[in-house]
């Protein structure tokens, strides 16, 4: 009995501190209220919206909407490199594989997946240099074409500029 609770209460001291982290979700609660960072969410009753006062016939673009669950937005104004870093620490490798890598500049952007080989179920699009960082990501349940489509349609010069 004293085994068991002794294994029980490391686990429970570890979890608390943070100390296994290796998803995004992790990283996004752990930081998402420190003084330097902007947060928010767009929810999915939002992109429905979207969907209906769309009058164009792109229809491509209307199913990708559809497939959106949420979509969350960390902005770090200043320590850009410090959260950088903190985040590619808390991205386990065999969860997240990288799509994409830009460098504009001193501005570096990258795509990351998680899923499987054939499903995705978040994208991460991440903008940074020394001084920022802006994280965007999209959950859903999507295709590996589809996650495709999403870069190929990414104004690089938009995402510099996100920053």
């Amino acid at each position: 009995m004293k085994k068991f609770l002794l294994i029980l209460s490391i686990n429970l001291i570890i979890g608390s501190t943070g100390y296994c982290r290796g998803d995004y979700n992790s990283f996004y609660q752990e930081n998402r209220y420190n003084e330097d960072i902007i947060n928010f969410e767009i929810p999915r009753w939002l992109f429905r919206l979207m969907l209906i006062a769309d009058r164009q016939d792109n229809y491509e673009d209307k199913k990708f909407l559809r497939k959106i669950n949420n979509v969350s937005f960390f902005i770090a104004e200043s320590s850009g490199l410090k959260y950088y870093n903190e985040l590619t620490g808390s991205l386990s490798g065999r969860k997240y594989r990288t799509l994409v890598e830009i460098k504009d500049g001193p501005t570096n952007i990258s795509f990351i997946a998680k899923g499987s080989r054939n499903a995705v179920n978040k994208i991460l699009m991440i903008v940074y240099d020394i001084d920022d960082l802006v994280v965007m990501c999209i959950e859903g349940r999507f295709t590996n074409k589809d996650a495709e489509s999403l870069i190929r349609s990414v104004n690089i010069d938009d995402a510099v500029n996100m920053r």
